[in-house]
């Protein structure tokens, strides 16, 4: 099997205080529907932004990819499906190791 990852922290600076405040524009509506913030409370977060007081960061970024080698046994067998009953949402994919 060949299988990697890399994953990437962005660190604050504009383009993630830029983000924060329009999001934070974007939801304002929910926030205050739900009762997960007031507008005083919102309106000081956005100052607080804009002002440089926070140390804002954007959610990491992980990335994987694998894929198996042409001679992995498995990889020249054919695939089965398996449905219970009707219910097609909890069908099963496998090797079918019966073929060939």
């Amino acid at each position: 099997m060949d299988v990697a990852a890399a994953g990437s922290f962005p660190v604050g600076g504009p383009a993630c205080d830029r983000l924060e405040a329009a999001t934070i524009r974007h939801v304002r509506g929910e926030l205050l529907a739900v009762g997960l913030a007031d507008d005083a409370e919102i309106d000081a977060h956005l100052d607080a932004i804009h002002a440089g007081e926070l140390d804002l960061t954007l959610a990491p970024l992980i990335s994987a990819w694998g894929r198996r080698p042409a001679e992995h046994p498995s990889a020249a067998l054919p695939w089965k499906v398996a449905c219970p009953g009707a219910d097609t949402t909890s069908c099963t994919r496998a090797p079918d190791f019966s073929a060939g």
